[in-house]
């Protein structure tokens, strides 16, 4: 085993310098992959506004969309908003359109 001489200082390769960690870069990032995929797997959050005629659901309660709401504001998940034949509102699906990441909301549990 070569060992590094603190003291001196010299250059002596140890053992830690023998294995380069680079294999450990792609196994983190594969695990962080999975555990942020598992983790955002839930169902989305989305607002609707509470009336009678609302055929639209909204990542953001401060959507644009949502500006004209004299309702209360229901939060639901996104599969239960689409099975009520809602469909995404008009200024996010625009904003989708043109390579615009959806505003990140946190999942429903």
């Amino acid at each position: 085993m070569i060992t590094l001489n603190w003291f001196t200082g010299s250059r002596k390769k140890c053992l830690c310098q023998l294995y380069t960690f680079d294999y450990m870069k792609p196994l983190l990032l594969s695990g962080y992959i999975i555990i942020n995929t598992i983790a955002s797997n839930g169902p989305r959050a989305v607002y609707i506004c509470n009336n009678k005629h609302t055929n639209k659901y909204h990542y953001l309660s401060t959507c644009r969309g949502l500006s004209n709401c004299q309702y209360k504001l229901l939060k639901s998940d996104e599969l239960s908003a689409q099975q009520k034949g809602m469909s995404l509102c008009v200024w996010e699906n625009r904003a989708r359109r043109h390579g615009n990441k959806p505003p990140e909301t946190k999942s429903i549990h």
